[in-house]
């Protein structure tokens, strides 16, 4: 970095121009780079989110089914008595 800054110095304020707009660009792209990471990991959990959301529905209607199968059981069983 402190030779790129020399460098300027000797190129005068075009030099420096010149700098701050490569720094600048090269921040530019480095943000653009984080935030396409980050909308592929938002995109990534909301998939895996709705994924366990249909994991969980279908575990609540196996358990509300298992419920009215074991009530009508204990219904039949002391029906029987």
């Amino acid at each position: 970095m402190e030779s790129l800054l020399a460098a300027a110095m000797q190129l005068g304020v075009g030099g420096l121009f010149a700098v701050l707009f490569f720094w600048e660009r090269k921040d530019r792209i480095r943000a653009e780079s984080e935030a396409e990471k980050s909308r592929t990991k938002t995109i990534s959990i909301d998939a895996l989110n709705r994924e366990l959301l249909e994991v969980v529905k279908a575990n609540t209607a196996a358990m509300a089914s298992l419920r009215v199968s074991l009530v009508d059981l204990k219904q039949t069983g002391n029906s029987g008595r």
